[in-house]
């Protein structure tokens, strides 16, 4: 059969295709496929003049917007599932351009079968290529206690679940860029994922409660905090209630705990005890626009608003 010109106009085509790769990314390599022109549209927007080898390409950059490098098996969700090696090869491969325009949802956890030395060095060159970043949690126990800070400071990022050890290798620095854009800041501690094991605050030598209240009401646009351990309550609470900006806290707790001792005093309706949630599924609702922790909180606070204002006028 001779090949007929398409009957939908280029440009309507073109949308249906990114529409499509944006609501299931682990159909884009099939999508690809679909003809030539699918895969050879390109970043018109972003004006990137380069030669016919270095074309960046419309569709297939979709693959990468949302990445979730894992050892647990994938979430049914329509992502695509990576692994070390499948990142290691595109850094190789593609432009860092590419990553920097691309990548903009990271999640990283390992639960330590799988896990290997090797990927500390894999994880910060993967970062360092991504300054694009607006989502990132990285929930690897595992990870060796150093400063991501340098690889974080170039990302516009909004929200950020991290151990502290992770990001601070001596001292506590929230006046780093890296926190110039932060909105929602998760703290996990030494999380044993996926093991219902303890929730500990990380401890650094030298590091004093003052400043953790000094650090993190230095975070400019910080709406929303989370924290694991009921230990360090004495050291957040006080800060963040003196914080204008502060819409919503949460206190994490064990499985089955009633946690609602741990709460302040002044009983700030902002501040709430909450089950962990599975950290990649809650992530992924976040990207996608779903229900997140995040979401349910505010839900919380906002019933907690209501009644104090039918208390106040009855």
């Amino acid at each position: 059969m001779p090949e007929t010109d398409p009957k939908l106009p280029p440009e309507l085509e073109r949308s249906i295709f990114e529409i499509a790769a944006c609501s299931r990314p682990v159909t884009i390599p099939t999508l690809m496929l679909v003809a030539q022109r699918v895969h050879a549209w390109y970043f018109q927007a972003l004006n990137i003049v380069m030669a016919a080898h270095d074309v960046l390409y419309r569709v297939e950059p979709l693959l990468y917007r949302v990445i979730c490098v894992s050892d647990t098996p994938p979430i049914d969700d329509g992502f695509p599932h990576f692994t070390m090696d499948i990142l290691a090869n595109a850094l190789k491969e593609k432009p860092a351009s590419f990553f920097k325009n691309a990548v903009h949802h990271v999640f990283v956890g390992f639960t330590g079968e799988l896990f290997h030395p090797m990927f500390f060095p894999q994880i910060r060159s993967f970062l360092g290529a991504c300054t694009g970043i607006t989502t990132l949690y990285i929930a690897d126990i595992y990870m060796a206690p150093t400063s991501l800070l340098r690889h974080l400071s170039p990302m516009p990022l909004r929200h950020l679940t991290v151990k502290p050890s992770a990001l601070f290798a001596e001292s506590l620095h929230f006046r780093d860029p890296a926190f110039r854009f932060v909105t929602h800041l998760h703290l996990l501690g030494n999380l044993a994922m996926g093991g219902g094991g303890m929730y500990i605050w990380d401890h650094f030598s030298g590091n004093k409660p003052e400043e953790w209240k000094k650090g993190l009401t230095t975070i400019p646009h910080l709406t929303h905090f989370a924290f694991n351990s009921p230990n360090s309550r004495e050291l957040v609470y006080p800060a963040l209630h003196a914080c204008p900006r502060l819409k919503c806290c949460i206190l994490f707790c064990s499985p089955g705990v009633d946690g609602t001792a741990w709460l302040p005093e002044s009983r700030d309706v902002r501040f709430i005890v909450s089950s962990l949630p599975e950290a990649q599924l809650d992530w992924q609702y976040r990207v996608i626009g779903g229900e997140d922790m995040w979401a349910r909180a505010e839900a919380v606070i906002a019933g907690r608003r209501a009644g104090q204002m039918r208390a106040e006028k009855s």
